[in-house]
């Protein structure tokens, strides 16, 4: 029942307009990315382009699915993780491609809202993750 809700999101999402921007930008973002989390801890993230998602953080793997919100830039994407059997968190974050090919993100402190900017002094909340070469 909440993988057919969480589809149906995706499906409203992309309905919305963002269809030839959105399928650009995820194309980007297809693929195992690996580095550390603000805390300088181990993070691995694995996108996939039917929008599902599995991310590594903390000693924690978190299943879910992903969608383009905005094309805007910096781009904005949702992450909606299965924190439970019952619950899903949502998460609206930044997301932005470095001249050196890094996928970098940025979040708030609360996971509640979605910053507007990159800031270097967010260190703890901005995450920069290299494309895994299999």
């Amino acid at each position: 029942m909440i993988k057919t809700i969480l589809n149906l999101l995706v499906v409203v999402m992309l309905l919305t307009g963002l269809q030839a921007c959105s399928s650009t930008e995820a194309n980007k973002m297809v693929g195992h990315w690996v580095g550390t989390d603000g805390m300088g801890r181990p993070m691995e993230i694995n996108f996939t382009r039917d929008r599902a998602l599995s991310l590594f953080q903390g000693g924690q793997m978190f299943e879910g699915r992903w969608a383009v919100v905005s094309c805007n830039q910096p781009l904005e994407i949702d992450l909606y993780l299965q924190v439970s059997p019952s619950y899903i968190k949502t998460i609206p974050m930044i997301v932005r491609y470095t001249d050196r090919g890094y996928l970098q993100f940025r979040i708030s402190d609360e996971l509640k809202y979605r910053p507007t900017e990159f800031v270097e002094s967010a260190v703890p909340n901005q995450y920069t993750l290299m494309r895994k070469r299999s």
